[in-house]
């Protein structure tokens, strides 16, 4: 598995022309005459760290929708109507939301506690081998 694949199933979020931050995500549902896949959308103003942020917490469930999505981050951004019925989302500085178990992270951190507990065994079994040797 590549890396930009391991980085797709947790969204992608990328700079538009006008300066927002664009993130998309799976809908997991595919066109009906293309088969390709549907993706869910939502623009954020502000930094790419605070975008990346909100879209891991998005993406914590998977193939969530859009709307359940615009609820999961309201207490983290500011809408605003321009031009009738667009919504510009502007993203609240915020500190508290601390670091979010995403795939990636939780993989990460399964394989850290297996080779922990494999060293650990590993020690064991030496320590048995060099009490049996005296």
């Amino acid at each position: 598995m590549t890396p930009s694949s391991i980085n797709w199933g947790r969204g992608c979020v990328y700079k538009t022309k006008k300066g927002a931050w664009r993130c998309e995500w799976s809908s997991g549902q595919r066109r009906p005459q293309s088969n390709r896949t549907r993706f869910n959308v939502v623009t954020l103003r502000g930094s790419y760290e605070s975008a990346r942020k909100l879209l891991d917490l998005i993406t914590m469930v998977p193939h969530r929708s859009k709307e359940d999505a615009v609820k999961v981050i309201a207490p983290y951004v500011k809408e605003t109507l321009v031009f009738g019925k667009d919504i510009m989302r502007e993203m609240m500085e915020f500190n508290d939301l601390g670091p979010l178990p995403s795939q990636h992270q939780v993989a990460v951190r399964a394989r850290i506690e297996l080779d922990y507990w494999r060293i650990r065994l590993l020690d064991t079994l030496e320590a048995y081998r060099r009490f049996d040797d005296d």
